[in-house]
């Protein structure tokens, strides 16, 4: 009977551990493509302009977006630093790129209404991911 039980504790040990690691691995994935997204949005957004379809406010669309997954991926990446923490880091990086953009010419002008579109994508992406999470969890 002993020698059952301890069979059956380690196999429940290793589930778990093997749960862990995969955990470990899906955060590693997601961190790899948040940091490989932020690198886009910012080489997006600084490099010379160029010219857009002509739909009215189609940028803040576009801004709105990118940082919706930018949200995300850096949520389902960092959940362990918290919800604000995380919103925090990627606003900041939205308002540093805008910042960025009206000192450095090139045909780009900072803007208020761009980060006002960056900051709701961002709170949209992690609310999904926090929705998500949460879901995932109760299965």
């Amino acid at each position: 009977m002993r020698l059952a039980h301890k069979n059956k504790m380690s196999y429940v040990i290793a589930q778990k551990r093997f749960k862990m690691q995969a955990g470990q691995a899906i955060q590693y994935v997601f961190r790899v493509a948040a940091i490989l997204a932020a690198i886009c949005v910012t080489y997006a957004s600084l490099r010379p302009a160029v010219s857009m379809p002509s739909v009215t406010h189609f940028d803040k669309l576009m801004h709105l977006m990118a940082y919706t997954v930018l949200g995300g991926l850096f949520m389902l990446g960092w959940r362990a630093s918290g919800w604000q923490k995380v919103a925090a880091a990627v606003v900041a990086l939205g308002i540093i790129i805008e910042i960025t953009q009206g000192v450095m010419g090139a045909g780009r002008t900072g803007s208020l209404l761009d980060a006002l579109a960056n900051t709701a994508g961002v709170a949209i992406g992690v609310t999904a991911a926090l929705t998500l999470l949460r879901v995932v969890k109760q299965d």
